[in-house]
């Protein structure tokens, strides 16, 4: 979430941001407790709801 809130600030400030993902497991890697992982998919659509609303340049994005 503090990646989510850094780019947030970032893009408020009308500035791009890049961020690495590589270190997130593969979908379907098994972890400690048992269960798998879900990949990197479900960080990107909380990153994309968390910036997607900002006003860039006066205007919203569309949502479709």
């Amino acid at each position: 979430m503090k990646a989510c809130s850094d780019l947030a600030l970032t893009y408020k400030s009308g500035a791009g941001q890049g961020v690495n993902l590589s270190h997130i497991r593969c979908k379907g890697s098994k972890i400690s407790s048992g269960g798998t992982t879900d990949g990197v998919i479900p960080f990107l659509k909380i990153m994309d709801s968390v910036t997607g609303n900002i006003s860039r340049g006066g205007d919203r994005r569309k949502q479709y």
